[in-house]
């Protein structure tokens, strides 16, 4: 199952994230009869229903031949950018996840939480997973830890 189909994307990041599988998986010269059967294979079914495969395959073509050099060394640059992507777009996924008792500032307080922390910073999740709070990682000034008597 593609992670395509589990977020919702725009049209551009689409394509570019389709261009740099297709280079991943074909570092050569591009081919466009393997380019038109990979996006066939590749892209969701809802996109495909709304939009002609003959919509997306010079789109792809396009970013493939002005923004992926052909050069067989880039191919981790490419892995790269699409995980820095993922990162930046789905942070949440990427959070290692602590359970917290209290946490406590001047203004609030806040009983039994998870802690979310990426790469952005620090979110404050309740019980049922909702975001209270996302702390980026420029704002915390103090960290301190302590037993609750």
């Amino acid at each position: 199952m593609s992670f395509v189909l589990l977020f919702q994307l725009k049209d551009e990041e689409i394509i570019k994230l389709a261009a740099q599988r297709y280079f991943v998986e074909n570092p050569g010269p591009v081919d466009t009869t393997k380019l038109q059967t990979f996006l066939t294979g590749w892209l969701p079914e809802s996109n495909k229903k709304t939009v002609d495969l003959s919509y997306w395959t010079p789109k792809v073509l396009e970013v493939l031949q002005n923004d992926i050099t052909k050069d067989r060394n880039k191919v981790r640059e490419v892995k790269c950018d699409v995980v820095k992507f993922a990162k930046d777009k789905w942070h949440a996924v990427f959070s290692r996840f602590y359970d917290a008792q209290k946490i406590q500032s001047p203004a609030i307080t806040w009983q039994n939480v998870i802690l979310g922390l990426n790469n952005k910073g620090l979110e404050i999740l309740d019980e049922k997973e909702d975001v209270k709070s996302s702390i980026f990682f420029h704002e915390i000034t103090d960290v301190s830890k302590g037993r609750l008597i």
